[in-house]
């Protein structure tokens, strides 16, 4: 008789996206789902990252093959909407379980004085507008039910500001209230404010969430879902990072980034700069907990409890 896999098995079979999947965070939460049994399609602006990123993948897990795929989709164009629909349809079917977004262009650090209409708007695209178009025609592309997410990307400055950030931080407080507001339009809202709606019962049309009784039943996978067009059901959460080590700061000079890096160590209570393939443990948190949506997980190492 063979051991249970009930917790580790949760991801296998599963679709995901990671939209900004071929660096940093994104990169590790591609590497973490292959592990656990999911097939990836990563994202980036450029292919030829794309392909690095799917050849670097496939030497760490060579069993994996098939069961990785990329496209390009440029999220800083003025054509967004179009990029993101087509970068839909490339994925074609099956329907994903799950899309993450961890896509991120250089921050808009700007001195009050030095910021301008098209500074502020150009610091939008990809961090901000982006993901509300993602959740604008995501809902057709993902498996309907409590078992698929849209998990969205913010960072610490949305609750502790830093001085000469306040466009940054400006739209990344700004996700905790579309991510709220999000898990709320992908809901089935026709019986979410009923009071007399049986929650108890509601499998909304769709795989039921297993009784405690046949808590320790394989589950379905995810191809043998029963969908219901009229109700959505998609999980979102917002996943909130502090400083981490990725190739977001390459854009600085060495001292500029040495001296950053110290800085927020001091800052911190572990005394430690993040590593993303620790922070993509949050992501496949949000992932695997079917019960968790609307909230937001901090993973920054204690920085929002020092001055």
């Amino acid at each position: 008789m063979t051991d249970s896999k009930k917790y580790s098995n949760k991801l296998a079979g599963a679709r995901v996206l990671v939209i900004g999947g071929s660096s940093g965070i994104g990169y590790c939460v591609a590497e973490a789902s292959l592990e656990f049994g999911a097939s990836v399609i990563i994202s980036s602006s450029q292919r030829s990252r794309i392909d690095f990123t799917i050849d670097q993948l496939l030497k760490t897990y060579p069993s994996a093959k098939g069961r990785i795929a990329g496209y390009a989709c440029d999220l800083s164009s003025p054509s967004v909407e179009a990029n993101i629909e087509k970068l839909f349809e490339q994925c074609g079917e099956p329907k994903f379980d799950h899309i993450v977004h961890t896509a991120g262009d250089s921050l808009a650090m700007l001195k009050l004085e030095d910021a301008t209409l098209e500074s502020i708007q150009k610091a939008a695209m990809v961090r901000f507008n982006s993901p509300i178009l993602l959740a604008k025609h995501a809902p057709k592309c993902l498996n309907p039910g409590p078992a698929s997410s849209i998990t969205l990307t913010t960072g610490s400055v949305s609750r502790k500001p830093n001085k000469d950030w306040s466009i940054v931080a400006g739209y990344a407080s700004g996700l905790h209230g579309m991510m709220r507001n999000l898990a709320l339009d992908l809901a089935p809202v026709s019986h979410l404010f009923d009071p007399s709606f049986p929650f108890s019962s509601y499998s909304g049309g769709r795989r039921p969430f297993p009784p405690p009784e046949t808590c320790l039943l394989t589950l379905e996978p995810s191809s043998k879902r029963i969908t219901d067009s009229e109700t959505i059901q998609i999980r979102v959460n917002l996943i909130s990072p502090g400083a981490v080590l990725t190739p977001l700061w390459d854009g600085m000079t060495k001292d500029k980034m040495e001296s950053l890096m110290e800085h927020m160590k001091g800052k911190s209570t572990t005394g430690e700069i993040g590593r993303p393939e620790d922070v993509a443990e949050s992501y496949l948190y949000v992932m695997r907990d079917w019960n968790v949506s609307g909230s937001v997980i901090d993973t920054n190492g204690g920085f929002l409890l020092t001055p």
